[in-house]
């Protein structure tokens, strides 16, 4: 929570209007104001980006670069959704959005699209000869691929530490996102009054009186 200052300048700033560029609005967990916070709070860190010893990524940046011997610096273009970097025209950073928040192009991984790139592991770490690596899909975008969201319009329903919602636009950004009704709730709050309205869970598990719960009582509310 310690950027969450940052973000609401940042949501004040903006007020939305860089969505169909980014994907999101700014939260606490969005990648950018974290980086932006570690640069200006730790001194090692910038001593390190200024020197060249320091690089960042995400968790299929540090697989492969293990992997591959330290020789690839790249991340699949999947792992951009809410950091607030990613830029949805392009495969490709936003670079308003690295002005903003004053992170060096250069620190970043290379985004590369699965099934477009190809990157070998180092035989003298692992495997004891050399294995292509040509695909890197994260969270939910790949959990969408792995439930058969693959054509245009198909629609899927992710349920655990949230609700993720994904649908597959195509080749087409959507004229009406954000939805006006909105997908998040302004308070944790609101989130035990609508449990609370729920009689029961029908006799299932805690995990499934949540699903329930979600699905039953938030949607019906956002729609």
């Amino acid at each position: 929570m310690r950027t969450a200052d940052r973000v609401e300048a940042f949501n004040e700033k903006y007020e939305g209007s860089l969505y169909t560029k980014l994907g999101s609005t700014a939260f606490t967990n969005s990648t950018a104001p974290k980086v932006e916070w570690i640069m200006e709070n730790n001194e090692e860190v910038r001593k390190g980006i200024e020197e060249g010893n320091i690089l960042y990524g995400w968790i299929d940046t540090w697989l492969i670069w293990k992997l591959s011997g330290s020789k690839a610096h790249v991340t699949g273009s999947s792992n951009q959704a809410g950091t607030l970097l990613g830029d949805l025209s392009k495969v490709d950073y936003n670079e308003a959005m690295l002005e903003e928040f004053h992170i060096p192009r250069e620190i970043l991984p290379k985004v590369v699209i699965t099934g477009q790139f190809s990157v070998d592991t180092d035989p003298d770490v692992f495997f004891g000869h050399a294995v292509p690596i040509a695909a890197s899909a994260g969270d939910q975008t790949a959990s969408a691929i792995g439930q058969a969201c693959i054509k245009p319009g198909i629609i899927k329903n992710t349920y655990e530490t949230g609700s993720f919602m994904v649908l597959n636009t195509g080749k087409v950004f959507p004229e009406n996102v954000p939805s006006t009704s909105g997908l998040f709730l302004e308070t944790a709050k609101e989130a035990e009054e609508l449990a609370n309205s729920v009689e029961d869970n029908g006799g299932g598990s805690k995990n499934d009186f949540l699903c329930q719960f979600q699905n039953s009582s938030i949607f019906q509310a956002l729609l």
